[in-house]
């Protein structure tokens, strides 16, 4: 039986970088694919370990653009500010999905992130005090994508794997969650994540 649920934050409650291309391709003047591949890699995981600072890493971003001769015409200014707009979008009906679990059931966010993009997301996200435990991998150096990361939260909470739900976008992260025993759940959009806890005799 479920008791507790773990749900990341990233474009399954609100915005992350998904999105931010769109923005920043007319702004730079180069295409929208090449954008997320270039916030991505080494550098924002060493972010979101808690390694660097968001200032140290988009300084890195844009070195290794102006290396690649794809020169992003741009300041630290103007990305943070692009990114931390993006935050603002929440996903619709997920704040009620949250509402309804939580008066039922423990719940945890577990997220990799910055710890200086937190701060700015709890000041306008409110909403996610409703969770029982938050738990960021700024702080804990892990990623989702590595099994010691969830075996080391259920340690943390003391559940068994089985007594566990977890969903997110990412079906890499998905499978290592399903790996380590715990119910693993791809999210797609708001009903679907409904009608998939329905099925997991999870009423709402």
């Amino acid at each position: 039986m479920v008791h507790t649920f773990f749900f990341v934050l990233s474009e399954v409650l609100i915005a992350g970088l998904l999105g931010v291309e769109k923005v920043l391709s007319p702004l730079l003047h180069v295409p929208e694919e090449t954008i997320l591949p270039a916030l991505g890699g080494a550098p924002v995981e060493d972010l979101f370990r808690g390694k660097v600072s968001e200032e140290y890493y988009l300084s890195q971003v844009l070195q290794e653009q102006a290396l690649h001769k794809q020169g992003w015409n741009t300041s630290i200014d103007t990305l943070k500010e692009v990114i931390r707009k993006s935050f603002e979008h929440r996903v619709p009906g997920m704040e009620e999905v949250l509402s309804e679990l939580g008066a039922k059931y423990e719940l945890v966010l577990l997220s990799d992130h910055a710890s200086e993009w937190i701060e700015h997301i709890r000041e306008i996200h409110p909403f996610l005090e409703i969770f029982d435990r938050q738990i960021f991998s700024f702080e804990t150096g892990q990623l989702k994508k590595e099994a010691s990361t969830f075996h080391t939260l259920l340690q943390v909470i003391n559940r068994k794997p089985e007594e566990c739900l977890f969903e997110d976008d990412n079906p890499l992260n998905v499978k290592v969650a399903r790996g380590v025993g715990i119910i693993g759940v791809k999210f797609t959009e708001t009903q679907q994540l409904i009608g998939t806890l329905r099925s997991q005799e999870v009423l709402l």
